[in-house]
């Protein structure tokens, strides 16, 4: 790991990264014996942030032992696979993670070109302007810190993908995005819920004052 990082701080002409991406779990090294070594690459000042999985554990050991803890996840997640949203969503929240995910737009596979070329020629500029980015925008208002990764072959795409953050949308735009491929959490939430609001069987109870979970930071009006 540690020549590997070496070796790529010589290609790029640097002295550090701000997030070292470890893509593959190490089934052979303990997870104390991977914290260790991207702890020592911090200390060295050659990483800022490292990122890996199993996050919770990890975490844990690195909070217990004075280590760099991860500060971001990175998966697939998109408005036809959802699957994220299931536990590692509900986990980034609770361990302040930040998330990065990929394929956001499905792999090209949200709508034919001919489908495009309607939206283009409708003049809804929203479409318009941004196109498939409003799937995009969703994700960031399920969570505090969510960072696509974009990707692009021209600089016209960049400049989509820079417009579209004057893209608002709201709770009505979202739950129709939603609502496009029909998503079960499973087991507990489709029993208790996400943690949004108490149990029914709790409020028999009793009145409980819920305090808001951490929502998406929102832009200003």
């Amino acid at each position: 790991m540690r020549n590997s990082i070496e070796d790529s701080l010589r290609k790029l002409r640097t002295d550090y990264v701000d997030i070292l991406y470890i893509h593959r779990r190490d089934y052979v090294c303990s997870v104390e014996e991977v914290m260790d070594g991207l702890h020592a690459l911090v200390q060295q000042g050659k990483v800022l942030y490292p990122r890996l999985g199993p996050f919770v554990r990890a975490n844990s050991y690195a909070r217990c032992n004075d280590k760099t803890p991860f500060a971001i996840y990175q998966g697939m997640w998109s408005i036809i696979d959802r699957d994220l949203e299931r536990d590692i969503l509900p986990m980034c929240i609770s361990e302040g993670l930040a998330i990065a995910p990929w394929n956001v737009l499905g792999g090209g596979k949200l709508r034919t070109d001919a489908e495009e070329q309607r939206c283009i020629e409708s003049g809804e500029e929203g479409r318009k302007l941004t196109g498939d980015w409003k799937r995009t925008l969703e994700h960031r208002r399920k969570a505090s810190y969510v960072f696509p990764i974009i990707g692009g072959r021209k600089v016209g795409h960049l400049h989509q993908n820079l417009e579209a953050l004057s893209l608002h949308l709201n709770d009505e735009h979202v739950k129709r995005l939603d609502d496009i491929v029909p998503f079960n959490k499973g087991w507990p939430y489709n029993c208790y819920g996400n943690g949004t609001d108490y149990f029914a069987v709790w409020k028999v109870a009793g009145h409980f004052d819920k305090w808001p979970k951490a929502g998406a930071i929102k832009p200003p009006v």
